[in-house]
């Protein structure tokens, strides 16, 4: 399917936000029925709302769906401190999502809209901080959550910063973690003196999966999009201060929700791949602590595909999809 189909029947705006942010969001009403769940769809580092382009054509066409750049990447900005950690926490950028949410989704007072969060990567984090915070709210009530192709963020620490018989096969996948987080100017400097036309292509390949899935991935000029966004000066810098407030303060966010109990309590679907993330048994592991009934919790790897799942290989990625809402949402999709 082309790009152009994929996108049919959403409309774009530029959204701002309480905090002054602006987020470059996409949204398709469905059939407009405010009974239906709507799907919000959360890319991943080092990408854009146009990861989805592949997945949505596969999804039930009568859901709305919210189609932002996260705060930061793509066409969305976020503040204009080029330090502020904290404005690229998960759960600040969740409370942009949540302020894109009101401007495009339907709700009334008596009955919060159905909501399913979709995220991969840096929005898989989003979306696991938001389904915690969103638990009171009273205009959107979250009843689903993919978390495609990350273990918690305070899990993924653990698994980098430990090893196992001096295997340090991790750490060194990871390094970008450590890179990214570093101190401002230093890793925005070294990625723009690399050139983003060699660094975004590069990191993206790395983590994708060979032959045909690679090739999925590129089809429609990924590699272009996502190269022109960073050329944006603010993005790099953006994306930056998203791994910083990954090292920093959503650790401690994670750690405090821990502490506390504050765990998810609605089906979550850990959707993998297992040449990127490793095999389910240990991504279940790294998991259920993270739920408050580890029923709740679909674990599925795909082997083939890298770390880029819905756009290397989306056919079975919406199958899995599908049959997760079918069966543990309850929904004839």
């Amino acid at each position: 399917m082309s790009v152009s189909k994929a996108f049919e029947g959403f409309s774009g705006s530029q959204i701002a936000t309480s905090s002054m942010a602006s987020l470059n969001t996409l949204y398709r009403p469905g059939d407009g029925d405010p009974e239906k769940p709507a799907l919000v769809l959360l890319h991943g580092y080092p990408q854009n709302h146009y990861m989805f382009r592949h997945l949505i054509p596969l999804l039930p066409k009568d859901y709305a769906i919210v189609l932002p750049d996260l705060p930061g990447y793509g066409d969305s900005s976020a503040n204009k401190s080029t330090t502020d950690t904290n404005a690229y926490s998960k759960r600040s950028m969740g409370k942009e999502i949540l302020d894109v949410m009101s401007r495009c989704l339907q709700s009334s007072a008596s009955t919060p809209r159905k909501i399913i969060l979709i995220g991969h990567d840096r929005g898989a984090r989003v979306a696991h901080r938001m389904a915690l915070d969103l638990k009171s709210n009273s205009n959107f009530k979250v009843i689903g959550v993919v978390v495609a192709d990350i273990v918690p963020t305070l899990e993924n620490w653990k698994r980098c910063c430990s090893t196992k018989d001096g295997d340090n096969k991790i750490a060194l996948k990871m390094y970008h973690w450590m890179f990214l987080a570093q101190p401002y100017p230093r890793p925005e400097k070294m990625i723009k003196g690399a050139g983003v036309e060699w660094f975004i292509p590069d990191k993206i390949a790395s983590w994708a999966g060979q032959d045909k899935y690679l090739e999925k991935l590129k089809e429609g000029g990924a590699m272009d999009v996502y190269v022109k966004s960073f050329k944006r000066g603010d993005v790099v810098n953006g994306s930056c201060n998203d791994y910083r407030a990954g090292a920093t303060v959503d650790v401690e966010e994670q750690r405090e929700a821990q502490e506390k109990g504050d765990k998810l309590d609605i089906p979550t679907f850990a959707l993998h791949s297992i040449g990127n993330l490793g095999p389910s048994e240990l991504i279940r592991e790294c998991w259920k602590d993270w739920v408050k009934d580890e029923r709740l919790l679909r674990v599925k790897g795909l082997d083939g595909p890298g770390h880029f799942v819905f756009e290397e290989d989306p056919e079975r990625s919406a199958k899995e999809i599908l049959d997760w809402m079918r069966t543990a949402l309850n929904l004839s999709v």
